[in-house]
């Protein structure tokens, strides 16, 4: 005869504890620094750095100089910013780029558009659906999928092409799976429902690259900081610098880089 289990209530609200624990939000100590202010947590494991800007940062995209020549670092775009009695509060990469150095879609600075959105198929993360454009108008950032800003025909003063979009209306990429091995680096950028930008960052220096993450838990991630549209950048090159963060120093060499300057 089959005997009936029992089990004590207190076993079903340990339960109930292990389960919704597993999708409770990070605490998130955001700090103030110069232009903004920035935070680290954990998730799954690995280590983040978020910088947020302050609403009245100025934000641009860099690529060449007034020469043509490619900036390729942080340290000449630094250099570029103080020329101008300038201060740069944070760098970081933007999207993926070719192997000539140009970035791989759309890329608008100073509202001219020196490179044009790319609709190609092709392998590899830039190809993977769906894509978005980062723009900025008068500072304020907005990030959507690739096929609705087509639609809007505007003239932003900064944009470029990202993908793929690792959350939209503040779900993951259906694309994703949890499950795949892919231990990267990787940075991304993404915004809230009030429109507040962030940049975040895997911190290589705090995990292990057995616990870096894959597509689908760099997006969880993102959650956690209530991001809803959100795009990668790049992966195991990517790299930041702020005040408390990363330093102007890197080993690759960048197409496009993003700064946010403070007067």
């Amino acid at each position: 005869m089959n005997k009936l289990l029992c089990f004590k209530p207190s076993y079903f609200l340990g339960l109930f504890f292990v389960f919704f624990a597993s999708f409770a939000q990070a605490e998130i100590n955001w700090q103030k620094i110069n232009g903004g202010k920035s935070a680290n947590f954990e998730h799954n494991q690995v280590s983040y750095y978020v910088f947020s800007p302050d609403k009245n940062a100025q934000i641009r995209l860099f690529w060449k100089n007034a020469q043509g020549d490619n900036y390729f670092t942080f340290r000449a775009v630094n250099n570029q910013i103080k020329s101008e009695k300038k201060q740069a509060v944070m760098l970081t990469n933007a999207a993926i780029y070719d192997t000539e150095f140009r970035p791989a879609g759309l890329w608008i600075e100073d509202g001219k558009e020196l490179k044009e959105v790319n609709k190609n198929r092709g392998k590899g993360n830039f190809h993977i659906k769906p894509a978005a454009v980062v723009y900025f108008q008068n500072n304020q950032a907005t990030i959507i999928p690739l096929g609705d800003y087509e639609k809007l025909r505007i003239k932003p003063d900064y944009a470029f092409q990202a993908a793929p979009m690792l959350l939209i209306d503040g779900k993951i990429n259906s694309r994703f799976q949890a499950k795949i091995y892919s231990p990267y680096s990787r940075n991304a950028i993404c915004t809230d429902k009030a429109n507040q930008l962030y940049f975040i960052i895997s911190d290589e220096t705090k995990t292990e690259q057995k616990d870096l993450p894959n597509f689908y838990n760099f997006a969880r991630a993102l959650q956690e900081i209530n991001c809803q549209q959100a795009v990668y950048l790049d992966g195991s090159i990517s790299h930041m610098y702020s005040e408390n963060f990363g330093g102007i120093f890197h080993w690759k060499n960048f197409a496009g880089i993003i700064a946010v300057i403070a007067e």
